[in-house]
């Protein structure tokens, strides 16, 4: 006896979306990297965890973004010496350095700059970026 064959029927899925979380403070975060992919999928985590972010692929943009931006109150950025001309610029925003790796020689020549490393947990970098938005709101 000859079977028919079928095909498997499909099954609709349901799409499991992580909840938004409105921003928890008006101080916003930019985050500089030249790595878009990297940038736009960080950002979409920190705002999932209730984060405002802005990014920018370089310091010209960044500039731009931070005098259009009074909210803007955190930098991230890969290099000390763009962090430092945003500092000049902007005084009051606090800076991050987010390098992909970090060593003794950066964490001097950072001084003044909080320092993290992409290779740290994405869950500590988050929990590291929200303390620094509650202590700006405080400031």
């Amino acid at each position: 006896m000859r079977r028919k064959m079928t095909k498997p029927r499909a099954t609709r899925v349901p799409l499991l979306r992580e909840a938004v979380r409105p921003p928890a403070d008006d101080v916003a975060v930019l985050l500089i990297d030249e790595d878009q992919l990297f940038a736009e999928l960080f950002a979409t985590r920190l705002r999932r965890a209730g984060l405002s972010v802005f990014t920018a692929p370089g310091a010209v943009q960044a500039v731009a973004l931070l005098e259009g931006q009074n909210r803007i109150g955190i930098v991230i950025g890969p290099r000390v010496v763009l962090l430092e001309a945003i500092h000049r610029t902007a005084p009051d925003v606090r800076t991050i350095l987010m390098a992909d790796h970090v060593d003794g020689a950066l964490v001097l020549e950072a001084t003044g700059h909080r320092v993290l490393s992409k290779d740290m947990s994405k869950e500590f970098l988050i929990e590291v970026i929200r303390g620094e938005v509650r202590r700006h709101g405080r400031a």
